[in-house]
């Protein structure tokens, strides 16, 4: 459960049990939920809003297709990281008062889901993930493979992002093992942030798709 102790200074103390139903609970709302539903949004809704809302044929003869969309995605990163920040700090205070597992939150926070929401952006464009939005307030839906396999792979990110959370509350390797995760996800989206090549086909795989 969570518990408030007095000793001079007041600690929050977070004790994780898998036996423990409440300290479970406790654990999920306080270090995990904040950062999944974080990761959910960026992820997900923004690269789908950037994405679908594409006009093809204004931006792709106003910019070189690969460079549009390079700085599409780096956008994209950068308001992962601004919408983050907040919430980063938060819980770096969390940490620095005791709290178990929020320290190893903030490299999540501030550099794995902005890398996977770049990623995510990437190849919501390159396999034509979502329809174009060709109508103010009208979204059309659409299911294929490619997005049964996208939504496992992002599933399978939320819940590496709970295991480190999980590892880090229960003190096997804390923030350490955060930070290591954070910087293979870095080093994943770090060709997208330097090479066109990638977005000049996934541009034109918007356009093979339908995109106008």
């Amino acid at each position: 459960m969570l518990a408030l102790k007095s000793d001079r200074d007041y600690l929050f103390t977070l004790p994780v049990r898998p036996r423990d139903l409440g300290g479970f609970m406790a654990f999920f709302l306080v270090v995990a939920f904040a950062p999944m539903y974080s990761a959910i949004f960026t992820a997900t809704a923004l690269p789908t809003a950037f994405v679908g809302l594409e006009r093809p044929w204004l931006a792709f003869t106003s910019l070189e297709p690969g460079s549009y969309m390079r700085s599409s995605g780096l956008t994209t990163f950068a308001q992962s990281l601004i919408l983050n920040v907040p919430l980063a700090l938060s819980y770096a205070v969390l940490g620095l008062i005791g709290v178990p597992g929020c320290l190893a939150v903030v490299p999540l926070l501030l550099i794995m889901v902005p890398s996977v929401a770049l990623i995510s952006h990437f190849l919501t464009a390159y396999f034509v993930l979502t329809p174009q939005i060709k109508f103010e307030g009208l979204a059309t839906t659409r299911v294929s493979g490619k997005q049964l396999f996208a939504f496992l792979l992002f599933t399978s990110v939320v819940s590496g992002m709970f295991t480190v959370s999980l590892r880090s509350a229960l003190g096997i390797r804390g923030p350490v093992l955060s930070l290591y995760v954070s910087i293979a996800f870095l080093a994943a989206a770090l060709p997208l942030m330097l090479t066109r090549g990638p977005w000049r086909r996934a541009a034109l795989n918007l356009v093979e798709g339908g995109y106008t």
